[in-house]
């Protein structure tokens, strides 16, 4: 099992103005990031564009904020691809941080926030089709197959939604094209394939039965509760 990517998010109440809080947030966060980059977009445009972007000093995660979110999105590499442990450390880190941010910014509520996880897995030597097929079963002809998934959502807790996507993936490089249309199987060479996993729970299904914020201080809960249900769910898959 190989962690190759994770996302925070948290939706907020619309911050018509954040592009005016870059300067407090290049301050809170001017110890693992670089200067923020402000993407000149007009106010009343697109609420769920990101308005301020940050990248970390050693180039594993970024940081963007709309006028509606929040967003950390975290690249592993090394013995992070292989250690879920370290991989929620560093991210638990962050959020302590941009807790604090958020506050220092008078966001003091949100509506729902997640952590998604994009995962490769371990077929423990068989094919991509033959791992797919022993996950559908008998309704699964693998002789010809190409690709295959299988999604599903839960209720977890009667508040958080747990979305899991399990199927195959290829990554192709270019043989020396830069010309995007040209980038097909003739002129490309496969890299790798295998099956991934996307994983994600958020407490959006509260926030739609409810319809009300929750404090920012409730992080103290739900995010050891979410990724409790991570870890528990990728049990599974070990």
């Amino acid at each position: 099992m190989e962690f190759v990517q994770a996302q925070f998010s948290l939706k907020f109440e619309p911050q018509v103005k954040i592009r005016r809080s870059v300067n407090q947030i290049e301050d809170c966060l001017v110890g693992n990031y670089g200067t923020p980059q402000t993407i000149p977009i007009p106010d009343d445009f697109a609420a769920e564009a990101p308005r301020i972007v940050l990248n970390s000093h050693n180039g594993h995660s970024q940081i963007s904020f709309s006028q509606i979110s929040v967003d950390l999105t975290v690249n592993f590499d090394g013995e992070y691809r292989k250690e879920f442990e370290l991989t929620k450390k560093y991210i638990s880190a962050r959020l302590d941080m941009l807790k604090d941010l958020l506050k220092t910014i008078e966001i003091n509520q949100y509506y729902f926030a997640g952590i998604s996880y994009n995962i490769h897995l371990d077929t423990k030597g068989k094919s991509p089709s033959e791992y797919m097929a022993k996950i559908f079963g008998d309704d699964l002809d693998c002789s010809d197959l190409y690709e295959a998934s299988q999604r599903k959502a839960i209720i977890k807790d009667a508040k958080f939604f747990v979305n899991e996507q399990v199927g195959t993936f290829r990554e192709y490089q270019s043989r020396g094209s830069n010309i995007p249309e040209l980038l097909n199987i003739n002129n490309s060479i496969l890299n790798s394939e295998g099956v991934s996993l996307s994983l994600d729970v958020n407490d959006r299904y509260e926030y739609l039965q409810k319809g009300v914020s929750k404090n920012i201080q409730d992080f103290h809960t739900t995010i050891p509760r979410i990724y409790q249900i991570i870890d528990n769910n990728l049990k599974k898959w070990r």
